[in-house]
């Protein structure tokens, strides 16, 4: 069952490198890969007679997100495009159906953090190599032309995604499992993880996203918070020491490949101003939601359904912008469609896994912090963008729900 388990992360993490197959949208065959891949799991678990669902109902996370699953299948009663309901709904499903299988294949399975750590930066290693592969292609044709570049797209980094700021968001979810590899090993090992995370980090200060950056930052200070409560031992000072390095070097190689006429990580980060414009309307969109969540708090439009009705906020921008689907924020989108109750019930679940990371400090703080680090990585993704619409970003966001509820309830078993 072990193997199994293991195997079972393996196919989903892998769903987003899936061919198109003709799909108009990549998006759309992911989905599909992760409801068949729930669909097959739980048909296994019942022909088998191995199925466990009661013991689920004593993990807060998991009744938290039924509950919110619950509430936007309600939603369908007072939603405005039922249609649409459905087909968000069925990606809300298939998740869940994927984390109850992710518990089923964990009961009374002793799981270890460390070959899923391996497990989750090999599959960024390989986000990394799709998404530097026109740079290292230029590499080998023209070594000295890559320092010497005049202008570079960097929409050439899109990767596996098809979106660079996805490529980036998914990236920076990942690293904190590279950097608690930092702390495990050491020699040879620790030098091969300084070159793989150093790889990964490299596409994140070519692209420069925003949102990446500070989650970057956050979780460097994080982790110097960290070596405080680790009495600052020689061993962890070292590591850190390490991180740090890894983080200067994939910065400073970015520099050198990046013409001096483009925006770095550095002043890109720096720049930022609390202005609409120059967080690409997303004070225009966030006020528009608010907007719609002060006239209609307690029933919304319906799971969904927030891109019908975001049109109507820009109808006098005319052509300067498209229909706005998302409201670049996750917590004000669901509340938008599902009420207050339902955006709070979403936000109530992140607290409670942060809260968790929290209970496992007292058994394992390298595991708390890492799960702590790639939340919060996630959770920042949450309130600039909207990652509840990207299957890379679910597929992380489901496994970060079932470890942190593993590692707390191993926690508190000891």
């Amino acid at each position: 069952m072990r193997l199994f388990f293991y195997f079972f992360i393996f196919l989903f993490l892998s769903f987003y490198f899936l061919p198109v197959f003709g799909a108009s949208d990549k998006a759309a065959v992911q989905w599909l890969a992760i409801s068949l891949l729930g669909f097959l799991g739980f048909t296994y678990f019942v022909i088998t007679k191995s199925f466990k669902f009661k013991f689920l109902l004593n993990f807060l996370p998991f009744r938290l997100y039924s509950l919110f699953i619950l509430l936007s299948i309600l939603s369908i009663f007072y939603s405005d495009n039922i249609i649409i309901s459905f087909h968000e709904i069925s990606h809300l499903l298939s998740l869940c159906l994927v984390l109850i299988l992710f518990f089923n294949l964990s009961f009374n399975t002793e799981i270890n953090f460390t070959n899923i750590s391996l497990l989750i930066l090999s599959f960024g290693f390989i986000e990394a190599f799709f998404s530097l592969y026109p740079l290292i292609n230029l590499t080998f044709n023209n070594f000295a032309s890559v320092f010497n570049l005049v202008n570079l797209d960097v929409n050439l980094f899109i990767g596996v995604t098809g979106n660079r700021n996805i490529t980036t968001a998914s990236l920076i979810v990942k690293i904190p499992f590279a950097f608690y590899l930092f702390y495990k090993y050491s020699g040879i090992k620790q030098f091969l993880i300084f070159l793989l995370s150093s790889f990964i980090l490299l596409p994140i200060f070519l692209i420069s996203s925003r949102s990446a950056l500070l989650s970057l930052t956050l979780i460097s200070i994080s982790l110097f918070c960290f070596n405080f409560y680790k009495n600052s031992s020689f061993l962890t000072i070292k590591s850190y020491v390490l991180i740090l390095f890894s983080i200067a070097f994939s910065f400073i190689v970015s520099l050198y490949i990046l013409p001096t006429s483009q925006t770095n990580g550095v002043k890109k980060l720096a720049s930022i101003e609390i202005t609409n414009q120059s967080s690409s309307n997303r004070f225009e969109l966030w006020s528009n939601a608010i907007d719609y969540i002060y006239n209609n708090p307690i029933i919304g439009s319906g799971i969904g359904n927030w891109k019908v009705n975001s049109a109507a906020y820009w109808g006098s921008l005319g052509e300067s912008y498209l229909v706005p689907y998302h409201a670049h924020n996750d917590f004000l989108h669901y509340t938008t469609e599902l009420g207050l109750s339902g955006g709070l019930v979403y936000l109530a679940l992140f607290f409670l896994l942060f809260y968790y990371c929290y209970k496992i400090l007292r058994t394992n703080a390298l595991i708390a912090i890492t799960l702590f680090c790639s939340l919060l990585a996630y959770f920042v993704d949450s309130n600039l963008n909207f990652p509840y619409d990207r299957p890379i970003m679910q597929i992380m966001f489901i496994l970060l729900i079932f470890l942190i509820t593993k590692f707390k309830t191993i926690a508190y078993e000891k």
